[in-house]
């Protein structure tokens, strides 16, 4: 009997002991205390706490025995301590660790088994916070100190189970501390906001950008992580750029402005890499495929964009916008999505650029086209008419300020490049600004074939051409001029035209009448006419009149001719009068000398070479001079 009651109440006292002293104060209360830094090392502190008076009655043995069984059972991953206070046996266990691995080993190695530790947290400067969740608890660590009280018979096997129990798990994670329940689960991440990233570039001539780019951080993120924040964006400026803080307070938002100056594309690919903290960021030259003419420049690049690192969890997106000149045509190409055309919006949010590519990105590809245009303030054309195939013409761009030197050079080099072969050049620097004249000079099929093929216009044209006819004493000539700048310019710039004709050419009324109320015109006078065109384009026709100086000729040919025919006639008239006086006298002659020749027959001779009747004593013919044979002597009786 004795035997049996002395059993009873030694399963008691171990029942008791099993028990926690939340519950009944009989079993050894664990307090756990996991501490985890940002590096991942860390202490996980294990206090089993069991109340004197309990220990002292139900307890196998004493505070010394339990000393002794704990440093010979202990697993060399636990550092312990055994402390006595004036109501509790303090046992305190601690696994130190310098990783998770380690910690997963250790682990492994006190239970017999692998278990999981598993740990979230971002690299990224916009997330605060960790996920941990372990899948084993402080009893199952300590489980070898059950099984040496059990062994050593200071607790019945029986009750192996209840001699310890979990009273609270505590987590600590970069000073904040979770309560959490017996296996540690905690989930305490918070993704910060960053806000929009804008990209502003302006190009220049000489293949060189301007670049800007501005971090619009909420307020709510920079009180969480400001330090933080400041010193990763500061990190990433390049050392040829200027920065600058600044604080909107309308927006509750602070801004982060990187300005560049002058890059090249290489120059560009390292500040953009060093910005964004990416390999992935890239800026190369690429070829500029569009059309251009010669007042044009077209430079291109291929820029990958990489806000990667701006992104506090795998399922955002950083909202970036891009923004370019907005005195330039551009055409923005997204790898993605194919030709995004120059639209340009939010003019108001940054002067003098307009936003082309807005979007929420992980990373995106864009090629970036920029067309450089050297328009001038205005037009002076001149066209002098001498004549059918004589034409004239000076072209004069006129800029009133000074392009730089480079961009200067480059503009004469197009220009002489589109010209040659149809006109010459000329730079005249004047007023603060310079006139680069073009000039034409040939027939009219020459002067219209150069300025097509410089100016791009097939439809353009002069047109100059004399009608009526010779005989009359006014000939009209008619000139048309229609010159097309429009594939060249843009906007309405002026074009200041005037027209010469020949000399002696005069404008005629009906011209005057059709240009009076011509808000166009500027001056007409007598051989010239002057006007003012807006919207790329000339359209000119003039009638003209000019005395006819071959109708003088004409006349004077006439009056020749009439004179002549007058001089004729009375030539005739004077010729016939004169022989009929020669008929006359000549048969009074006839008759005279026939008498004479009936009475002298007897005392002449005749030639026998030309028939004459000479003297008988003649001896050479008077008339023929042939020598006369006194055989042929011929008399009379």
């Amino acid at each position: 009997m004795n035997r049996f009651i002395k059993a009873a109440m030694m399963f008691a006292i171990v029942f008791l002991i099993m028990f926690g002293t939340a519950a009944c104060s009989n079993g050894g209360s664990i307090l756990t205390r996991v501490t985890l830094e940002d590096n991942f090392q860390g202490t996980r502190v294990m206090e089993v706490s069991i109340e004197k008076s309990t220990f002292d009655q139900y307890f196998k043995g004493t505070v010394d025995d339990l000393k002794s069984l704990v440093m010979a059972s202990c697993p060399q991953q636990l550092s312990y301590e055994v402390n006595e206070t004036d109501s509790n046996i303090v046992c305190v266990f601690r696994l130190e660790f310098d990783s998770i691995d380690t910690y997963k080993d250790k682990v492994a190695a006190i239970i017999g088994e692998e278990r999981e530790i598993e740990v979230l947290k971002s690299d990224s400067f916009l997330v605060q916070g960790i996920t941990y969740e372990e899948n084993f608890t402080s009893r199952e660590l300590l489980s070898w100190l059950s099984d040496a009280l059990v062994d050593n018979n200071y607790v019945s096997s029986e009750n192996k189970s209840k001699i310890l129990e979990s009273d609270r798990t505590t987590f600590v994670f970069s000073s904040m501390e979770y309560d959490s329940g017996e296996q540690i689960y905690v989930s305490d991440i918070q993704y910060l906001p960053f806000g929009v990233i804008d990209i502003l570039t302006k190009p220049y001539f000489d293949n060189t950008y301007d670049r800007t780019v501005i971090f619009h951080i909420p307020q709510y993120t920079m009180d969480q992580k400001g330090e933080e924040i400041t010193a990763y964006l500061e990190e990433g400026v390049p050392g040829n750029a200027e920065m600058a803080w600044d604080t909107n307070r309308d927006n509750d938002e602070t801004v982060f402005r990187i300005t560049m100056k002058k890059l090249d594309a290489g120059g560009l690919n390292s500040a953009m890499r060093s910005i964004f903290h990416s390999d992935l960021a890239s800026v190369e030259k690429t070829s500029y495929i569009y059309e251009k003419n010669m007042l044009e420049h077209g430079m291109a690049f291929k820029e990958t964009v990489d806000a990667s690192k701006f992104i506090s969890n795998q399922y955002a997106q950083a909202h970036v916008r891009y923004y370019v000149d907005s005195s330039l045509l551009s055409y923005i190409e997204d790898s993605e999505w194919g030709q995004l055309w120059d639209y340009g919006y939010g003019q108001d949010d940054y002067y003098g650029y307009k936003c082309v590519y807005d979007y929420e990105i992980t990373d995106a590809t864009l090629t970036v086209s920029f067309k450089y245009s050297f328009y001038p303030d205005s037009i002076s054309v001149l066209t002098q008419v001498h004549g059918k195939d004589k034409i004239q013409r000076d072209i004069d761009l006129i800029y009133e300020s000074e392009e730089e030197k480079d961009g200067t050079a480059l503009l004469r080099d197009n220009i002489g490049d589109a010209i040659e072969g149809y006109a010459e050049m000329e730079y005249i620097e004047q007023d603060g600004g310079f006139v680069i004249k073009i000039k034409q000079k040939g027939t009219k099929e020459e002067v219209n074939t150069g300025f097509q093929a410089i100016f791009n216009s097939p439809a353009s044209y002069m047109r100059y051409a004399r009608q009526g006819n010779k005989t009359q004493p006014k000939l009209t000539s008619v000139f048309e001029e229609n010159l097309d700048f429009r594939s060249l310019l843009a906007g309405d710039i002026p074009i200041y035209y005037e027209a010469k004709l020949s000399r002696g050419e005069k404008i005629s009324e009906t011209t005057y009448a059709y240009y009076s109320d011509n808000d166009d015109l500027l001056a007409i006078k007598d051989d010239s006419i002057k006007m003012e065109f807006n919207g790329g384009r000339v359209n000119c026709s003039v009638v003209t009149t000019k005395f006819n100086v071959f109708f003088l000729l004409y006349l004077l040919l006439i009056l020749i001719f009439a004179a002549a025919l007058l001089i004729a006639v009375i030539m005739l008239i004077l010729m016939l009068k004169e022989k009929r006086r020669e008929l006359k006298a000549e048969g009074r002659r006839s008759t005279v000398q026939f008498s004479e020749s009936t009475l002298d027959v007897m005392n002449k001779k005749r030639c026998t070479v030309c028939g004459s009747d000479l003297d008988w004593n003649v001896k050479f013919c008077t008339k023929c001079g042939a020598k006369l044979d006194e055989n042929n002597d011929q008399g009379g009786v």
